[in-house]
């Protein structure tokens, strides 16, 4: 899976992920219908672009705050199976729906058009690689649920915070003409990164 690279089933390229692995659980309720400015604060230890935080002075036992503009779903918005799901209203949802089915039954190259132009050189390495391809392909059968807790807003890219309990990963989002496309990069990694760490524990969800 893609974490400052794609984080793809232990591997890490990119910001955005190749494919996530999430879990199941009970359907999706009403969410806020726009963003909100919300504060996200995590243990310097828990960030996983600690290094960087380490450089500005921290210590691995402070705690480090982001103030964001943040969309939050309670109770997060889950899909047991997107083979078997419905088109979501909300487009950056939806978007993520059909890359995951992608993932589970699309060719390398319906997989990579998900992919904004300028990053896609890295990502169709990786689906150049056979035993890349099947292991990914493997990952995405044994768990083909869909989980988002909310979506952080950028300047230019949207974060899909999606995952596991206790590890939310961010899957970077950017407008390109009418539709939405993944990116290796959000416009802030250490943003996210604090954002990740921070829903790791717990808070914003």
């Amino acid at each position: 899976m893609l974490n400052s690279g794609i984080r793809f089933s232990g591997f890490r390229f990119g910001a955005a992920s190749f494919m996530l692995m999430c879990c199941a659980a009970s359907p999706v309720t009403a969410s806020p219908a726009v963003p909100q400015d919300m504060k996200f604060t995590a243990q310097v230890g828990k960030v996983r672009l600690q290094s960087k935080l380490i450089e500005k002075g921290k210590k691995d036992s402070d705690r480090v705050s982001v103030n964001v503009k943040y969309l939050r779903f309670s109770p997060p918005l889950v899909i047991d199976d997107v083979r078997k799901s419905s088109s979501q209203s909300n487009p950056e949802i939806e978007t993520l729906r059909r890359y995951y089915i992608a993932n589970l039954t699309g060719k390398a190259s319906e997989i990579l058009e998900f992919w904004e132009p300028g990053s896609r050189d890295r990502v169709a390495k990786m689906l150049n690689d056979p035993a890349l391809f099947k292991l990914n392909r493997e990952a995405s059968s044994k768990d083909p649920s869909l989980r988002v807790v909310g979506i952080l807003f950028q300047n230019g890219t949207e974060s899909v915070m999606c995952g596991r309990p206790k590890r939310e990963m961010g899957m970077n989002l950017k407008k390109v003409g009418n539709k939405f496309q993944l990116v290796n990069e959000p416009a802030d990694d250490l943003q996210l990164a604090i954002v990740e760490a921070a829903l790791a524990e717990g808070a914003g969800k």
